[in-house]
């Protein structure tokens, strides 16, 4: 992932929020999900008048 990620997903775990990496990462692939969902969103309503 190159060494950016992997230091911010290892300050993360630091913290005691996340146990291991794999649970910081699916926190972020949520929260991205959820971002592409809204923008959709918008994208419909917008073309829709």
């Amino acid at each position: 992932m190159g060494d950016y990620f992997d230091n911010f997903i290892n300050r993360q775990v630091k913290t005691g929020q996340y146990s291991f990496a794999i649970e910081v990462i699916r926190v972020a692939l949520r929260m991205f999900e959820h971002e592409e969902a809204k923008k959709a969103e918008l994208i419909n309503k917008l073309s829709k008048g």
